[in-house]
């Protein structure tokens, strides 16, 4: 859709640009004729390329919008944000299942140790935990990290489609 709109603005302006090149001059010396030409049927055609200047205008500002709603930079920032978040609940998830493992495996360690080494295991799991807390906290960082990422894209895409459909329309404005 966006490949088809540029495609559509690029035919609109090269139509523009020849019909402004086609029209005679309203001021200047061939306006002092104008008025043998109005008597001879060019009047009708004077009118047929203004309202197709317009009718062009009107398409640039139309597909202009229109591409801007349908700019692929936006979709692929918000695949890369779901994709982030994904991969983030992914990494959590696997941190949770291996710090039960590793709970687990302790929690069998503590069980067969007696008098002294109940303490070793004890000071093993808190290690554990700790290890796990901070894998957690690194990953809850990065995916924070990505998530800030993905919405300067998204601004940064929203901010030039803006300024692309403000040039459009600057240049629109200037050729009338």
């Amino acid at each position: 859709m966006y490949i088809f709109c540029i495609i559509m603005i690029a035919i609109a302006s090269i139509l523009l640009i020849l019909a402004v090149l086609v029209q005679s001059p309203k001021s200047g010396m061939a306006a002092n004729f104008g008025a043998a030409n109005q008597t001879m049927g060019v009047r009708q055609t004077t009118d047929f390329l203004e309202k197709f200047t317009w009718a062009m205008i009107a398409a640039i500002v139309f597909f202009s919008l229109l591409a801007a709603t349908a700019a692929p930079a936006i979709e692929e920032a918000e695949d890369s944000s779901n994709l982030i978040e994904q991969t983030v609940a992914a990494a959590q998830e696997s941190l949770n299942a291996e710090a039960n493992t590793a709970e687990a495996t302790l929690a069998g360690e503590t069980d067969i140790t007696v008098g002294a080494e109940d303490t070793t295991a004890t000071i093993e799991l808190n290690d554990a935990n700790a290890v796990v807390e901070e894998g957690v906290e690194t990953a809850e960082a990065i995916v924070a990290e990505g998530v800030e990422t993905a919405e300067a894209i998204v601004a940064e895409s929203v901010e030039a489609a803006e300024a692309a459909m403000a040039q459009s329309m600057d240049a629109a404005m200037g050729g009338m």
